[in-house]
């Protein structure tokens, strides 16, 4: 870390520190992802000043690949946006605070790609069991349902997921808090 820093090591991050950084890494893991994307959140988004790799590596004590790769998948969402400090020829990273923009993100990245892929299995399933009828299963009329069922989750979740997108596209009011 630069000696000009602001930084303080991870056993002096002060208790805000602390719960925002053990709270993005729940929202994290919960969304599938690795818990030091959930840190490194944290710790940018109660960062005033903008924080380099190496800042970001020694303050949450991970290494340097782990905090690269955590910034990787942040960049991936626009949960980050890079800056630079004159003088000085490393990248700073600041948190994105655009809930929608992230969002947006984390859906068209992580989500809608899935559940495409989803839907094609289904339409594939399908047309086995047309082709193959009998041949395929021993009772075909209980794979139909259990395919109809399927279709109507996947055309459920197809319906939230484009609700979400919508909400997330809608300008937020001045003072919302975004």
């Amino acid at each position: 870390m630069s000696e000009d820093s602001n930084s303080t090591p991870a056993s002096q991050l002060n208790p805000m520190e602390q719960a925002l950084i053990d709270f993005f890494m729940q929202v994290a893991q919960f969304l599938g992802l690795p818990k030091s994307v959930g840190q490194i959140f944290g710790l940018l988004y109660a960062s005033e000043p903008a924080l380099s790799l190496d800042d970001i590596s020694e303050r949450l004590q991970i290494s340097r690949g782990s905090a690269s790769t955590g910034l990787t998948y942040l960049r991936r969402f626009d949960a980050v946006r890079t800056t630079f400090v004159l003088g000085d020829r490393r990248e700073f990273y600041q948190v994105e605070t655009d809930t929608s923009r992230i969002a947006q993100s984390f859906l068209a990245d992580q989500v809608d790609p899935d559940i495409q892929a989803w839907g094609e299995r289904l339409r594939f399933g399908r047309e086995m069991l047309k082709l193959a009828g009998p041949l395929a299963v021993a009772n075909p009329e209980f794979a139909d349902s259990r395919l109809a069922l399927l279709e109507r989750w996947h055309g459920d979740i197809t319906g939230a997921v484009k609700l979400m997108h919508e909400h997330f596209r809608k300008p937020r009011e001045a003072g919302s808090g975004q």
